[in-house]
């Protein structure tokens, strides 16, 4: 996580940059919850490939910190 957390400052350090793409192995996906807000607490508005999470208390926090940061989450689901 702390790689994580520094490539999101090197990325707010450049202003043009508004949003990041999160894309995880479907088996990492306990590891999307906490990118995805880290990336939402640091002003980013984030895109993650599926699944968003295992339980809908996941979810939930993933649409907290969302809205709390005035940023949008949006979901790649196609079939």
């Amino acid at each position: 996580m702390a790689q994580a957390r520094m490539k999101l400052a090197a990325l707010q350090a450049e202003e043009a940059k508004t949003g990041v793409k999160i894309e995880l192995s479907q088996y990492a996906v306990q590891d999307m919850i906490p990118k995805s807000v880290a990336a939402l607490d640091a002003g980013f508005h984030v895109f993650c490939e599926k699944p968003m999470a295992i339980s809908s208390d996941e979810a939930r926090a993933i649409a907290a910190a969302a809205k709390a940061s005035g940023r949008h989450f949006g979901l790649a689901f196609t079939y």
